[in-house]
């Protein structure tokens, strides 16, 4: 899917006009949007969609929603993967090795996580 394809399918799914559109650096497996400012586009690759259940992904990312531990998804097609989230001011990737205050705040999301004792309907093998 080309910027423009991108650009088109983001307006008419929410029926908002496009004013800024960037190209998010870093994804491995998806090629990722900045909308507005204000929106995240994530556009999988198409190498990866053998290897991923989107269906899968949606069903936990609805389990977890009330934890408050991902992004806020305002779409998600399980079919394709395409998903729009809210975009998060501030958030960060680990691009270089992660400082130590990093580390402890993702130790902390995981052990919430861990603790929450979710039952999700799929199996994860890799």
């Amino acid at each position: 899917m080309n910027e423009k394809q991108c650009r088109d399918l983001f307006s008419e799914l929410l029926n908002k006009k496009v004013y800024s559109f960037t190209i998010l650096e870093g994804g491995l497996s998806n090629v990722s949007f900045a909308i507005n400012n204000a929106y995240v586009m994530r556009v999988p690759s198409s190498y990866v969609q053998p290897f991923v259940n989107y269906r899968n992904e949606e069903n936990i990312l609805n389990v977890i929603s009330s934890l408050k531990m991902s992004e806020k998804i305002v779409y998600f097609d399980s079919k394709n993967g395409i998903k729009i989230s809210k975009y998060i001011h501030g958030g960060f990737t680990y691009d270089e090795t992660p400082s130590n205050e990093q580390i402890i705040m993702t130790a902390k999301a995981v052990k919430k996580l861990h603790r929450q004792k979710i039952k999700v309907k799929n199996y994860f093998s890799p």
